[in-house]
């Protein structure tokens, strides 16, 4: 699964370095967590409780004062476990916990819109709320396990989807560890330097697939899984070199 991402994030790459030229754009890179929201951990409470490291990148495209379009690539671990569940998956008569973590590497497209006027690298507009929304595709690899909440066991064969809990999962034939997600969320921009601007942002992703836990409970089997990136980004804005070059 490892070279998937590295595929990913090279495709992503490759599509940030041209931004380099010109003021409109501004290449950044984030550093959060990730968070899960699903079967295994409905509530706010576990879901915060859970949050784990998550980092990436990204690429902006400045249209004017207000509205903005990006590039996003991110990376993080998502978990949970059916303490925080009014599901039991593993048997009654087993003490211990159904868990799970899955790793999610996503490239998105979203769009940004400022609430106030808002230029990068301009201390007349040293920051604004803003909300973004947006599509994105994603990769996830899950690995389950029981403990006792403490001490925590892998599954021997957890590489099958079905195994970990066969009388709650329901796999289709077409089972993907690839899915579709879609986008909504918030934040704050903020002036640091001429060249250096600063975020804080949360987004919640609806997905197309109810897996991620590789639990479908069969009292739900419709609700899909959600997952959540929050945290900072730090953007740095390039001067238009082309403008440097004498036209004659």
């Amino acid at each position: 699964m490892q070279y998937k991402h590295i595929v990913l994030f090279a495709f992503f790459f490759v599509l940030m370095m041209p931004a380099a030229l010109s003021q409109s754009y501004e290449v950044g890179v984030f550093g959060g967590g990730s968070y899960y929201s699903g079967d295994l951990n409905p509530g706010p409470e576990g879901q915060f409780r859970q949050t784990q490291p998550a980092f990436g990148g990204l690429v902006r495209y400045n249209f004017d004062k207000h509205l903005s379009v990006r590039i996003t690539g991110l990376h993080g671990t998502v978990k949970g476990s059916d303490e925080n569940s009014a599901y039991k998956i593993l048997p009654q008569a087993n003490p211990d916990m159904y868990s799970f973590e899955s790793t999610i590497t996503e490239v998105s497209l979203q769009g940004e819109v400022n609430f106030l006027p808002y230029i990068a690298g301009h201390e007349e507009t040293l920051l604004t709320p803003y909300i973004f929304g947006g599509i994105g595709y994603f990769m996830f690899d899950t690995t389950t396990g029981h403990g006792d909440g403490s001490h925590w066991h892998p599954d021997e064969t957890s590489s099958d989807p079905g195994t970990a809990s066969p009388e709650n999962f329901d796999p289709p034939e077409d089972y993907s560890d690839f899915s579709i997600s879609y986008l909504i969320g918030g934040g704050l921009k903020y002036h640091i330097t001429e060249y250096i601007g600063g975020g804080l942002e949360w987004g919640l992703r609806y997905t197309g697939t109810d897996y991620i836990d590789h639990v479908r409970l069969k009292a739900n089997p419709k609700q899909n899984d959600w997952y959540a990136f929050a945290g900072i980004t730090i953007t740095f804005r390039f001067k238009d070199s082309s403008r440097a070059i004498c036209p004659y």
